[in-house]
């Protein structure tokens, strides 16, 4: 079922249960999307698990009650839903709903579909084409530098849906955002240390990439790793030790490091 196939319904069944209890809206949402995995050992593609379902919510005068159900894609979706609004009514009437005549405020009329349209569809981009894109970031990542003994690039892309419905609003929305994450880890001895950079933006397939000054200011990270005297990983990772019970303030430094003072 189409989500935005759900607005005669939801709008119905706000109605009923608004006979009832002074306020109630209805929810509906939809993700979906996949992620990709590249690094020094291993790679690897996923669909990310399509999550679907609605949330009623029904306001009593005095709490705010909710019922969930998915399942969206179920033939007998429908009937269970009105079924549980009536559940929610009964539960609202129960746990008392006080002046019945109290009128909410549901906002000022609209029904509307917002979209935010990629500029490159993912879908359009294939597979091995994801991959090989990846596997160039990973490339530069690992810099030939000796220290780095992995460096992964990750790329997720996501689409969001909702629909919400009340007595007066009925407004539909669809995100597609897409997300590049690079990370490279640094070993000397038995200690290492992560560095990482990445970004997340609405839209498609024209934010798959990182740019350049990105990775610069990473390989700049590793080239001031190396020079650094040795041993080098301790600037970066400070010992770890059972703290002392007391209040201690957090300082966060140039480089990205945390200590306690």
């Amino acid at each position: 079922m189409i989500l935005k196939d759900l607005r005669p319904l939801l709008a119905n069944l706000v109605a009923e249960m608004e006979k009832t209890v002074p306020y109630a809206a209805a929810l509906a949402q939809e993700s979906e999307g996949e992620r990709l995995w590249v690094d020094s050992r291993e790679s690897r593609a996923e669909a990310l698990e399509r999550q679907q379902g609605v949330v009623l919510t029904v306001f009593t005068g005095r709490i705010f009650l909710e019922y969930a159900l998915s399942g969206l894609s179920d033939p007998d979706f429908c009937s269970r839903l009105s079924q549980g609004a009536q559940a929610l009514v009964k539960t609202a009437v129960d746990a008392g709903v006080l002046e019945p005549g109290l009128t909410i405020d549901p906002g000022t009329p609209l029904t509307r579909d917002f979209a935010v349209f990629p500029v490159v569809d993912p879908a359009e981009i294939s597979l091995p084409d994801k991959m090989a894109d990846l596997v160039n970031l990973r490339d530069q990542l690992q810099s030939g530098d000796p220290q780095v003994v992995n460096a992964t690039a990750v790329y997720s892309q996501l689409v969001s849906r909702e629909l919400f419905v009340n007595r007066a609003r009925s407004l539909y929305q669809e995100l597609p955002r897409v997300q590049i994450v690079a990370q490279i880890v640094l070993r000397q001895d038995q200690r290492t240390a992560r560095l990482h950079t990445g970004h997340c933006y609405q839209g498609g397939y024209e934010h798959a990439h990182l740019a350049p000054e990105k990775i610069d200011r990473l390989r700049d990270r590793i080239i001031w790793a190396s020079r650094w005297p040795r041993p080098w990983l301790t600037s970066l990772i400070p010992r770890c030790c059972r703290a002392r019970p007391g209040v201690f303030s957090l300082t966060m430094k140039a480089n990205w490091l945390l200590q306690l003072k």
